[in-house]
């Protein structure tokens, strides 16, 4: 079986009530047979991979997706509060992170290894580092899409 068709399945089972909760909510009576490895007829649809993980808050099967797809899990998306927070305020949260980052990173290779709770710090400051990145690409997202609205050549311009 598939990772991703693996996390289908083990999402609608740690769901409270299992695939016949989850699907009354969805709307469908079936979910239990489409994510069942033993009936390869009933296939579920990406539109209600996009629900179930949405109504339960478990997103396995977009990682699954991501890492089946060679690429990084993705990052969830931060509340920017639209452009109207200065990019330059978020690169320079960007920046502070980083070192953040780098001093936990060259505090823990001191010794030679990595124990479970500096990987966790790691990680956590990673995270960190990637949602400000999340954010300032919003930011000038938007700001380009504003720009957008104003003069519409004005954006294919270098």
């Amino acid at each position: 079986m598939s990772a991703v068709l693996d996390a289908a399945l083990n999402l609608t089972r740690h769901y409270p009530g299992g695939a016949a909760a989850l699907g009354a909510r969805m709307g469908k009576t079936n979910l239990a047979d489409e994510v069942n490895p033993n009936l390869p007829r009933s296939k579920l649809g990406l539109e209600d991979a996009v629900t179930m993980q949405l109504l339960a808050g478990d997103f396995r099967v977009l990682y699954a997706m991501a890492t089946d797809l060679g690429h990084f899990p993705p990052v969830p998306m931060p509340d920017t509060g639209g452009a109207d927070v200065p990019c330059l305020a978020t690169v320079s949260k960007l920046a502070h992170e980083f070192g953040l980052l780098v001093g936990e990173v060259g505090k823990d290779l001191a010794d030679g290894q990595v124990t479970n709770s500096e990987l966790a710090r790691v990680q956590k400051h990673w995270h960190a580092l990637m949602m400000s990145g999340q954010q300032l690409m919003q930011q000038m997202t938007a700001m380009n899409a504003a720009l957008q609205q104003l003069a519409p050549s004005a954006g294919a311009q270098a």
